[in-house]
């Protein structure tokens, strides 16, 4: 269907008049009258009805006329993105966060990147672990933050960010909260809250495993905001990452006698380095001191 004569057809329906739509876009009544009998032979009816010298829309032309126009108005938005896009030294990255990730380490990164790159847009998408590796090597995505444990794809390069230890998260006011540290067993005498999201949960059961543990979990979520508002309400306690315990405001526990920890790495798939602010940004990521920011 042709985009122009959808053009004037929606234009007709505005004006309901022939000479006026003819003179609004620029050409001949004639060639407006052929453009609007080609559409109405590509819709199978009359769009509108002439009676002397009025005008009308057919129930099938008042139907196109609004189905029409969301062509139209999807039209413009994709012509002003297209715009944004190809502007000269303008540029859309788009970075997959994986959930878990928390935003207070990143907020100085970020602010560096926007003072350095004005020209970068930057798409931050909240992606689930398991669909990241898809979204980089399709292109879906230029980066993704992730925590280990990851694939080890051979397009897939990894850089490390910075390491943070997985804590035992209880209320301000559970008897955790007059300890540094907990053991396994002891973690496991409370209600215990699992983050089904967590990408950690696969190791943290094989450790409690091999310490002869069983931890049995009370309520599950793959919320992180209900975990949160469930511990911090008493509900149970739950392992986290240490910057998710100190943004959401809970106390926190050392695991001992094996600490828990995870790697937060940047990734970026092979041959997306060529892009120059993926590359940019990267190279920022490097020289970033993030164990000074948290």
């Amino acid at each position: 269907m042709n985009l122009t004569r959808i053009q004037y057809f929606l234009s007709l329906a505005e004006t309901l008049n022939f000479s006026e739509t003819a003179r609004l876009c620029g050409l001949s009544q004639p060639a407006l009258s052929k453009a609007i009998r080609k559409l109405e032979e590509e819709l199978g009816g009359a769009l509108l009805r002439r009676e002397g010298r009025l005008t009308h829309l057919t129930p099938l032309g008042r139907a196109m006329a609004d189905r029409l126009g969301e062509v139209e108005q999807a039209r413009r938005r994709a012509e002003a993105t297209a715009k944004r896009l190809v502007a000269p030294g303008r540029a859309r990255i788009h970075i997959a966060l994986m959930c878990t990730i928390g935003v207070s380490r990143f907020l100085p990164f970020l602010a560096r990147v926007q003072r350095k790159m004005p020209e970068a847009e930057l798409v931050l998408s909240d992606t689930p672990v398991g669909e990241i590796e898809t979204a980089l090597l399709s292109g879906h995505c230029d980066l993704a933050v992730l925590a280990a444990p990851f694939g080890a794809h051979e397009r897939l390069r990894h850089t490390e960010l910075y390491r943070e230890d997985m804590v035992a998260a209880a209320a301000r006011d559970h008897r955790f909260a007059s300890l540094q540290e907990v053991t396994l067993a002891t973690l496991a005498t409370q209600p215990y809250i699992e983050r089904t999201h967590c990408e950690f949960g696969d190791l943290f059961y094989d450790q409690c495993e091999a310490a002869g543990v069983e931890i049995m979990p009370a309520i599950r979520s793959n919320r992180e905001d209900w975990v949160i508002g469930l511990v911090a309400n008493g509900h149970g306690v739950t392992v986290m990452p240490a910057d998710s315990v100190r943004a959401a405001d809970l106390t926190s526990c050392r695991i001992t006698p094996v600490p828990l920890w995870r790697s937060v790495s940047l990734a970026v798939a092979t041959g997306r380095e060529d892009n120059e602010t993926v590359r940019a940004i990267l190279a920022e990521a490097r020289s970033h001191n993030w164990l000074g920011t948290s």
